[in-house]
């Protein structure tokens, strides 16, 4: 097959933002139901955002007295910025392959979904590193002592530990959080616990026997979402034997409050989003106008030097933190830290 020298789009194996979404859950990648995806209409651009004590009202007396004014306020907007980066990787299609293998329909099907995945995994690992950033949420980490973790079931306390977090940032941001996002390892821990089957007996589900784990959990809880982190990375180079590890480690638990919301100026408050642009559509990707073209573009040129295509996957994103209110981190939340 004849290949351009010049690159040229392939929307045929590009991705609008909800198909990519799709495959990072199927995956197992939590990033995006932790910093949804928000499409922008510029690569980097300042914008009003209401600040987080503007959120917060105190209680007032609302009574009008006759021949008098009503109490009147204002909200305070800080000004915000946001860039975002360009971010791409590429698969050759070798020309002996294909001769080998016969099948370009299914050898471009093969190379674009490992393209998509690497993108995936990126993100994925750029998320997991800013949200579970010690650094970034200094001031809001609960670390766990040996009796309280997870490894030992008769006296963990992780609905306790969670419960209290959940309370944290409540009285932080004014609202309950709505996430609690932990790694599969650390869910199996927490259910055996003497604790979390001491909840579930006394709940009042008649279809527990049926619940997942998540949903158990969610429940005993009383929060709206426990999201499973479960992906996992190869740390081993090229041509040796894989080695892989988790990209959201089993110790650390997040607390928090997501917010899809679409607008940024929202006086409701956020941890925050994965902010995506490209060059060629201005707004959010996989909407419902079917001309859009993806947010993850695909694009082929030749490469003779290599006697072969080159399948290139980009795209642009930037990561936000919005409230880091929003957080609380709950860490050694399976071995403890030796206190306690």
């Amino acid at each position: 097959m004849a290949m351009p020298t010049t690159a040229i789009t392939r929307l045929d194996l590009s991705l609008q933002y909800t198909e990519f979404d799709l495959l990072m859950n199927r995956e197992g990648f939590v990033g995006l139901q932790i910093l949804p995806g928000l499409g922008v209409g510029k690569n980097a651009a300042e914008f009003m955002r209401i600040n987080l004590e503007s959120l917060l009202q105190a209680a007032e007396d609302a009574t009008r007295a006759p021949r008098s004014g009503y109490k009147r306020d204002n909200f305070e907007f800080d000004t915000d910025s946001y860039t975002t980066s360009e971010k791409g990787l590429e698969e050759v299609i070798d020309d002996a392959e294909m001769e080998l293998y016969g099948d370009l329909i299914r050898i471009e099907k093969i190379t674009s979904d490992r393209l998509m995945n690497r993108l995936a995994m990126a993100l994925e690992q750029e998320i997991v590193d800013l949200v579970t950033n010690e650094t970034t949420f200094a001031g809001q980490i609960t670390p766990l002592s040996t009796t309280q973790a997870v490894s030992a079931p008769t006296t963990a306390s992780p609905i306790a530990v969670i419960e209290t977090a959940i309370d944290t940032v409540a009285d932080r941001i004014g609202r309950k959080p709505n996430t609690v996002v932990i790694h599969e390892q650390a869910l199996r821990k927490t259910i055996r616990t003497d604790e979390f089957i001491d909840h579930v007996y006394k709940m009042d589900v008649k279809d527990r026997a049926k619940m997942g784990h998540a949903a158990l959990l969610a429940q005993v809880l009383d929060i709206e979402r426990v999201v499973v982190a479960d992906a996992r990375k190869n740390t081993a180079g090229k041509a040796v034997t894989a080695s892989l590890s988790k990209m959201w480690t089993p110790e650390t638990v997040l607390v928090t409050h997501v917010s899809q919301d679409q607008d940024l100026s929202v006086a409701k408050p956020r941890l925050g989003n994965t902010l995506m642009w490209n060059d060629q559509i201005a707004s959010l990707p996989g909407g419902d106008d079917s001309d859009l073209l993806g947010s993850v573009i695909v694009e082929e040129y030749r490469e003779e030097n290599r006697r072969g295509g080159i399948l290139r996957g980009r795209t642009n994103w930037g990561l936000k933190i919005f409230h880091k209110e929003c957080s609380q981190l709950l860490t050694t939340f399976v071995t403890g830290t030796g206190g306690g």
